[in-house]
């Protein structure tokens, strides 16, 4: 059973196709992943920024409560 040279450019011309299609979707895949990503970081980013902010002004504001508790030994020469 020998195969032809029109079974031969079939086969050829036939995988050519699925290839391109299989890239061409891959492509449109990775896009529209892409841009999600773009959005997720457009929407969130400000937002992650000043939380960070809030969190590191709470840290800042428990430390100054916690330096004001404690006692300050007076020093008995003065």
């Amino acid at each position: 059973m020998l195969i032809d040279w029109e079974q031969i450019i079939l086969i050829v011309l036939g995988s050519s196709v699925i290839a391109t299609l299989v890239t061409k979707s891959f492509d449109w895949l990775s896009e529209k992943g892409k841009k999600k990503e773009k959005e997720y970081q457009k929407l969130y980013a400000p937002l992650k920024f000043y939380l960070s902010c809030f969190e590191s002004v709470i840290e800042n504001k428990n430390q100054i409560i916690e330096l004001s508790e404690r006692e300050i030994p007076i020093d008995e020469r003065e």
